[in-house]
């Protein structure tokens, strides 16, 4: 939001390849538990799939137009799959970024959208992330949405109480719960997102650094 001015920009796709340090802009985002965001992400591609179908950029599109995984868990066992040898690991590559542009959904997503860092996210891209992180004026905590809300309130946000359901505010992650008899898939997961937890936990003390500046003034 540049100030002065009533403009916004918004990016949902883009990852950020290089960051202005605070001044001419304020900066937002949002942040999720990784681990429910990756089966948001699963339940998505399942509700669009065939709109994906119809995607012009997807060149080696399946023959088969039915949504290729029975479940949550045969969506995770298929990516943790080695394909390299079979010649499928492009196919499912071009699968992912047809989906989520220059983008993998289902690791370290939030590291990535905030680093640009791709299949090389490592510790030095999370230090990175977290530093950006670091300029930002409101991170909304989808799980704290009850708390963190109140920072939209600041910049003229109408309706935050509402925007929300409470059935968000669960602070026990849904995928957890999916996975609880699944602990094979689980780990994996955990494992693909080990950077996006700590980002995640870095970005909670943040809002709350944020929220309690906020009730001091």
């Amino acid at each position: 939001m540049n100030k002065g001015q009533f403009g916004l920009v918004a990016n949902e796709f883009s990852p950020i390849t290089n960051l202005m340090k605070p001044g001419l802009f304020t900066y937002m985002t949002c942040l999720r538990d990784p681990l429910d965001r990756v089966l948001s992400h699963y339940k998505y591609v399942q509700i669009w799939w065939p709109e994906f179908l119809k995607h012009k950029n997807w060149k080696h599109r399946p023959a088969n137009k039915q949504f290729p995984w029975k479940s949550f868990v045969d969506f995770l066992n298929d990516n943790n799959r080695d394909l390299t040898e079979t010649g499928e690991a492009e196919n499912r590559d071009e699968f992912h970024h047809t989906i989520y542009p220059n983008t993998f959904g289902y690791s370290n997503f939030q590291t990535h959208m905030l680093t640009a860092c791709g299949r090389a996210c490592d510790s030095q891209s999370l230090a990175l992330a977290k530093e950006r992180l670091d300029y930002f004026s409101v991170i909304v905590i989808v799980e704290e949405w009850h708390l963190s809300g109140a920072l939209l309130r600041k910049y003229g946000w109408q309706g935050v109480e509402n925007y929300h359901s409470k059935k968000h505010q669960d602070t026990h992650s849904s995928a957890r719960k999916v996975l609880a008899n699944h602990p094979k898939e689980l780990a994996f997961l955990i494992a693909q997102n080990e950077l996006d937890l700590s980002l995640y936990e870095y970005g909670k003390a943040l809002s709350r650094k944020l929220l309690a500046e906020l009730d001091a003034i």
